[in-house]
């Protein structure tokens, strides 16, 4: 993924380039697509490091690639010790001086994730105050085709900036080996440094047109300023619904079921007696740890509600805490499943993550599914989840900010009780095993080196936004842009006969396909391997493998284009009806005396005749349906311009004729009886061509199904 600096962009140290009198759009915010920079702004010891960890954990869990560059490190960097809060003072020119070389840098990083690592979101966590480091940030991101999304911070409650302080900046490698006194001192004088340089954000004037969030008092308040995208959307909502209260998360998995004592995967059955016997020690624990208004959430599926019922307690079931969705694998062994489906077998051990069961889900599928239940227990309080275990594995990946290669196989034993214990950048796990035995349902991740063969085939296809088993690992490379039957049209193909203007032959398609070319391929288009295809069938791949697949010079219906195409019968039903109704218009129009004593019977009637809408009128109509019916002939039938024309012959000798006294209207008839004649005379012609074309394509069908 590339991307070149726009034309006229300012340098990165021009400040206030985009406030100039001339607002300039940049392109970047028509590209949906773009890659989205995510500006923190706000004073020390605001939880800035506390929401981009938070937030790029939530956006790579539900399959954003995202990254955090933390601009402490790079300073640290630069500066092997810190020494105190001097170094952030704003008259300290050398140190200012430092600090912006550490941005630029870490801008450059930021810019080969998004450009050259196909990352999708970059969190730039720095404190960001004064507004020229801002547009700095702003020319960086035009020059780059970047979005930017700003996150401000603001929090003016001391007690939460005194918490904030001694939990995170105490262990910070800023002060090693130092008491806790002596830190909060240093670093409230480094607060007072910021201050004075600090411009937060005006959304009124000077910032209405940038796209932020202001977090005011840990989610007491919000300010939300033009959201563009659907990725920005999803960050504000997200951080509306995060908190850092004190809470515990308790995750644990049914007890023992019917089938996992025999293997089976999925289905609906009971507990076993041991499982039975786990929902007790279950409500043992829980009275045991006294927690203050403990929820308790399951599933649907019977063996959760089970072990919930024995606690004794009020529960709410999720549909959406069910189990993976096995498809057709459900309430099999993986046994039976290897000798059944020897294929999907293979193929799941390949790519876990993505592979989806036939007719089921997959833990991409999964995930998507549960990000629900991630936003409720972010808002919630104490909380217990009764789920199983790949719903589990999803769950823990989340809090744990674990890979998609790793959560397929994150160990969640039956009868084993997780905790969780959000702290400041990430979240403690502890484990609790009940005294109670169970199987164990885990499969470890194949080696690569395995002996079975299927497990070595090459990466398999997509089934929709998963894996899709293909019997063959052959590609078939296809045009990007151009699929079966959106061919783009040929500028000359309506006239066959003409040729180049320079007076050259006009180069013919060849069949084939070398790469991804715009060549177009017999087996991409239903064709039947056979001899080299010449003729209009080159002209139009779709009409001809219409033809050939079917076996006979009839094409099949294209319900997109209304008819496909009209047998040779119907043309000549249709020939004859145009035939006839030549002869009686005809006559009618000789009969001229006829219909001058009929317009003096309707000469209170100004500028308009009888003979008009009976020579013009019904001449257009009717040559416009037969156009119509025409389109999906072969060539894609007359292409839109030729339409115009001939519908605009007609509306001409319409016009002509009504827009002539009644007193002439007489002399008018020939000329508007010529304009008539010109669609429908066209539109014969097209029909001849028409024939030839479907008998050329019995031939081509012929010589292929030989």
């Amino acid at each position: 993924m590339s991307a070149a600096p726009r034309h006229g962009g300012p340098g990165w140290g021009r400040a206030g380039a985009l406030r100039g009198g001339e607002k300039k759009c940049s392109w970047a915010s028509y590209m949906t697509n773009s890659p989205t920079l995510i500006v923190m702004i706000g004073l020390p010891a605001r939880g800035k490091t506390y929401v981009s960890k938070k937030l790029t954990r939530y956006l790579n869990w539900i399959g954003v690639p995202t990254k955090v560059f933390n601009l402490g490190v790079y300073r640290r960097e630069a500066v092997k010790s810190y020494k105190s809060y001097d170094f952030f003072r704003h008259d300290n020119k050398e140190a200012m001086e430092i600090r912006k070389r550490c941005a630029l840098v870490a801008l450059e990083d930021v810019k080969a994730y998004l450009l050259e690592e196909c990352g999708q979101i970059a969190v730039f966590d720095a404190t960001n105050t004064t507004r020229e480091r801002r547009d700095l940030i702003l020319n960086f991101a035009k020059e780059n085709a970047f979005k930017v999304f700003f996150v401000e911070s603001v929090c003016d409650d001391p007690e939460v900036i005194a918490a904030n302080i001694l939990e995170v900046k105490v262990s910070s490698p800023d002060y090693p080996e130092r008491n806790r006194e002596n830190v909060m001192d240093d670093f409230l004088k480094r607060i007072e440094c910021y201050k004075v340089t600090y411009q937060p954000l005006d959304p009124d004037a000077y910032d209405k047109d940038l796209s932020f969030i202001k977090v005011i008092n840990v989610g007491q308040r919000f300010l939300v300023n033009r959201v563009q995208d659907y990725i920005q959307s999803k960050i504000v909502y997200y951080l509306m619904n995060i908190h850092v209260q004190p809470r515990t998360i308790y995750l644990c998995r049914h007890g023992e079921s019917e089938y996992n004592l025999v293997g089976k995967i999925g289905g609906d059955s009971g507990l076993s007696p041991r499982g039975k016997q786990f929902a007790q020690a279950l409500k043992k624990f829980i009275e045991e740890q006294e927690i203050v208004d403990l929820k308790v959430w399951t599933s649907q599926l019977k063996r959760t509600i089970q072990t919930a019922e024995s606690l004794g307690v009020t529960y709410e079931q999720w549909k959406i805490l069910n189990e993976i969705d096995a498809g057709v694998c459900e309430e099999m062994t993986y046994a039976e499943i290897e000798a059944k489906y020897p294929d999907e077998f293979a193929l799941r051990d390949q790519e876990k993550y993505l592979y989806r069961y036939p007719g089921g889900e997959s833990y991409q599928d999964l995930v998507q599914r549960l990000e629900p239940v991630i936003m409720e227990l972010e808002r919630q309080g104490n909380v217990l989840v009764i789920s199983h275990q790949a719903v589990m594995r999803c769950l823990l990946a989340y809090f744990l900010d674990k890979s998609a290669d790793e959560l397929p196989y994150l160990r969640c034993p039956l009868h084993t009780m997780l905790k969780l214990t959000p702290v400041a950048y990430g979240c403690k796990v502890e484990t609790i095993t009940l005294d109670v035995e169970a199987v164990n349902t885990h499969r470890d991740k194949p080696s690569l080196n395995s002996s079975n063969p299927r497990a070595r085939q090459s990466p398999v296809r997509m089934r929709r936004n998963s894996f899709t088993p293909r019997a063959s690992a052959d590609a078939v490379e296809r045009p990007r842009h151009h699929s079966v039957g959106s061919q783009p049209l040929d500028p000359l193909g309506f006239f066959p006969s003409l040729g180049a203007r320079d007076g050259t032959e006009r180069p013919q398609l060849q069949v084939g396909v070398q790469g991804a070319s715009s060549q177009c391929h017999l087996r991409d288009l239903g064709v039947p391997p056979g001899p080299r295809v010449t003729g209009w069938a080159q002209r139009c791949p779709r009409f001809a493998a219409s033809c050939s697949a079917g076996g006979h010079g009839r094409p099949r219906r294209n319900p997109s284009l209304g008819f496909s195409g009209i047998s040779p019968p119907a043309l000549h039903a249709m020939l004859a009806v145009f035939v006839l109704y030549k002869v009686f218009y005809l006559q009618f129009c000789c009969s001229i005396s006829g219909i001058r004593r009929l317009c003096r019977i309707l000469r209170e009637v100004p500028r308009f005749s009888l003979c008009a809408g009976v020579t013009a009128a019904p001449n257009w109509s009717l040559g416009s349906v037969g156009t119509s019916l025409c389109r999906g002939a072969p060539k894609g039938g007359l292409r839109g311009d030729m339409r115009c024309v001939l519908g605009g012959f007609g509306l001409l000798g319409l016009l002509l004729t009504c827009s002539c006294p009644q007193q002439s209207s007489a002399p008018s008839l020939p000329l508007s009886w010529a304009f008539g004649q010109i669609p429908s005379l066209l539109l014969l012609w097209h029909q001849r061509e028409s024939w030839a074309w479907l008998e050329e394509s019995k031939a081509v069908a012929g010589s292929a199904s030989r």
